[in-house]
């Protein structure tokens, strides 16, 4: 049976187009990287959800974003589990059909609801709506308590090309929007194709079907294209006449058993010292977080061992460590700047890992690991030198407003300091540097990641990317990293743009279902 404005007929059709998004999905984030799909990757998601049968878009879009989700951490979930907490089969498997869930299936459902609230707008119009549909959806996920972000449809490409570089106006949300645009576009033109219409762009009538909808779809690329062009020229100008700071990062691939227990910090500790021998001309050497897995500030002789090769040199050094309570005192994970003088400044993480730091203790290869700890307060800002440093612990860098706020506050650039020793090899790690990546291009600041077992790499504001290791050979990158002031439009205006497509969306749906109602009557 044919595709009209009302979709696909046959359930088992349906099906099929939302397997097929799926698959477009997790092929075009790492291990894979077809990023080039992108542009069409929600296409066939487009054509099976807009139906004004709000049952069967909900299925269609359930379907599609549960085997997504599965598709793009299965792999490394599992096994990271296993390694974290030590569960068992079923209990990773319950695990699992929980995350696709929240991440997944229950967000994309309520994408399937506003996708059949536009069913029955022109198809320029309704390509429009989808992406705004797409956009608030990812927006949600982002600020839903104990989730993380991952997957925003924009991260999927390099920070580098020239659509990306409008994330400086709308953040990650403004190179989703035009992603999802591409693939309502051709969504559009398919339905208009397969239900007989011509699709002329030059004729009048065409800009009421399919070819209306591609020719918004291309005005919008185009106008992107040369933006991005001209920006990232701009800031490549900016980043040649900017200060700069030297900046080494010492990266390893330390195992847990090696890092985990007290008696294996200090030859860790040790083997980050041995890293960053060649470091002695930078202004900031960068480790990675809980490369010094215990209370350093409570070890005065491992704490001698970093003030002793810091020289001028500054350290930044990812650990833990206790804060005083009215009660007690609180675990808190965080980086510290230790100079010749010991440690002149701390960064407390804010945005907790949900479980994995959240608990009280976890038990696994017959040792208790005290896992409770705090978020942080305060400013996100340290000064080494004169230069101003945003932090960002971990998957911190995958929120947007973390970023944003550090900037707000004076940081001159990003630092990321990651632990990415609990995935296994593969997709994990590189996932999770690919989600963060695009910070650098929507603060205009370098972004400076330091890794156990992932991906160290810098990126500079034009989302170039001048280092990247694999994050299997330990080593020492050293580098003059830009030092940027600009605050760019997504800085000073924030999530305005994710906001007007939530509101967008939401509003379209509410007078879509009003209408249907009064039909009704």
């Amino acid at each position: 049976m044919g595709l009209g404005d009302s979709g696909i007929a046959l359930d088992w059709s349906r099906a099929i187009l939302a397997t097929l998004a799926a698959l477009c999905q997790v092929a075009i984030f790492p291990p894979v990287e077809w990023t080039a799909l992108g542009w069409v990757a929600l296409t066939p998601l487009f054509l099976a959800a807009p139906t004004e049968r709000s049952w069967a878009a909900v299925a269609v879009a359930w379907l599609f974003g549960t085997l997504a989700t599965l598709g793009l951490v299965a792999p490394w979930l599992s096994p990271a589990l296993r390694e974290f907490f030590g569960t068992s089969f079923l209990t990773t498997l319950l695990a699992l059909v929980i995350v696709s869930q929240v991440a997944g299936g229950l967000p994309l459902a309520v994408l399937g609801v506003l996708l059949a609230r536009g069913a029955r707008l022109s198809p320029p119009a309704r390509a429009l709506h989808a992406a705004a549909s797409w956009v608030a959806i990812e927006y949600v996920r982002v600020h839903v308590p104990a989730t993380i972000p991952w997957a925003l449809l924009g991260s999927a490409l390099p920070p580098s090309a020239a659509p990306a570089q409008v994330a400086d106006l709308g953040g990650v949300y403004a190179v989703s929007f035009l992603m999802a645009l591409a693939g309502a576009a051709a969504a559009e033109a398919v339905r208009a194709t397969w239900s007989g219409r011509r699709v002329a762009v030059s004729s009048r009538s065409s800009l009421r079907g399919g070819g209306g909808a591609v020719v918004v779809a291309i005005a919008l690329l185009t106008a992107t294209a040369i933006y991005g062009a001209v920006r990232r020229n701009t800031v490549t100008a900016e980043i040649a006449s900017a200060p700069t700071l030297r900046i080494a990062i010492a990266h390893a691939d330390l195992p847990n058993v090696r890092r985990q227990s007290p008696q294996a910090a200090p030859a860790a500790l040790d083997r980050y010292l041995e890293l960053s021998a060649g470091a002695a001309d930078a202004d900031l050497v960068v480790w990675p977080e809980n490369a010094v897995n215990l209370l350093l500030e409570d070890n005065p002789e491992l704490l001698a061992r970093i003030t002793a090769r810091a020289g001028a040199t500054s350290y930044l050094v990812g650990a833990p460590r206790a804060v005083p309570t009215a009660t007690g005192a609180v675990l808190r994970t965080s980086a510290l700047l230790v100079d010749a003088g010991g440690v002149r400044a701390r960064y407390d993480k804010r945005q907790l890992l949900p479980f994995a730091e959240t608990m009280p203790a976890l038990r696994g290869a017959g040792r208790a690991v005290p896992r409770g700890f705090a978020p942080g307060e305060g400013t996100a800002v340290l000064i080494a030198g004169d230069a101003r440093l945003g932090l960002l612990l971990c998957h911190e860098a995958l929120f947007p407003a973390l970023a944003r706020a550090a900037v707000r506050e004076g940081a001159e650039l990003l630092v990321n300091l990651s632990n990415d020793s609990w995935f296994p090899p593969g997709a994990g790690p590189r996932q999770h540097f690919a989600f963060g990546r695009l910070r650098a291009v929507e603060s205009r600041r370098a972004l400076v990641r330091a890794a156990n077992g992932g991906v160290t790499a810098i990126v500079l504001p034009d989302g170039s990317t001048p280092i990247a290791t694999d994050g299997t050979t330990p080593g020492l990158e050293i580098a003059a990293v830009p030092r940027l002031t600009t605050l760019t439009v997504y800085t000073r205006l924030g999530d305005l743009f994710a906001w007007t497509c939530l509101i967008g969306a939401v509003a379209v749906a509410v007078v879509g279902h009003g209408r249907r109602g009064a039909r009704g009557h």
